[in-house]
């Protein structure tokens, strides 16, 4: 599969083409992977869009906050290089970055407002989509009615939530 096609079936996953990545070594993979998702997950938290910005200000304020190993410098610098040369490509064939979280996030927003939803409305249940869109990991989980229904169950299972918090087209 060529890059081009890899990069419009993935809807552009870092996590996907950095496992896929032939010129990292499996510990470079782990290392990298450990530093982007630590970086992903905070760019979230603060509502960052992905790109140089956000990974400078990530840089600053959660890398060099601590005393770090000069091995672990060198090692996270080349992990937000390759991070920032992916996005890079991942805008050349026309993605933008953002994860399925983020998308369904923004989706669940635009729709709120379009139906005059309030903004503290919007964000609780785009907070939610957020999750499962985190949860269920690609778009095509993310729109089976049955991944859907298995993240409800697991709510209320695994973290105890109220089952009367899930939709009535869910139970």
């Amino acid at each position: 599969m060529s890059t081009a096609q890899r990069h419009k079936d993935s809807k552009c996953d870092w996590r996907t083409d950095l496992e896929a990545s032939r010129d990292l070594g499996k510990g470079e993979v782990l290392a990298f992977g450990f530093l982007i998702g630590w970086m992903e997950e905070w760019r979230l938290r603060r509502e960052l869009p992905p790109g140089r910005d956000a990974a400078r200000v990530f840089w600053k304020e959660q890398v060099l906050a601590k005393d770090r190993e000069r091995w672990q410098l060198t090692q996270w610098e080349a992990a937000v290089r390759w991070y920032l040369r992916w996005l890079e490509l991942c805008r050349e064939f026309g993605g933008d970055g953002r994860s399925v979280a983020e998308r369904v996030r923004d989706s669940v927003r635009l729709v709120g407002a379009r139906r005059g939803l309030a903004m503290a409305t919007r964000k609780t249940y785009s907070s939610w989509a957020a999750r499962f869109g985190a949860w269920a990991g690609d778009a095509r989980r993310a729109m089976d009615p049955e991944v859907a229904r298995d993240w409800l169950t697991q709510l209320v299972g695994r973290e105890k939530l109220s089952f009367s918090t899930q939709p009535s087209g869910a139970r």
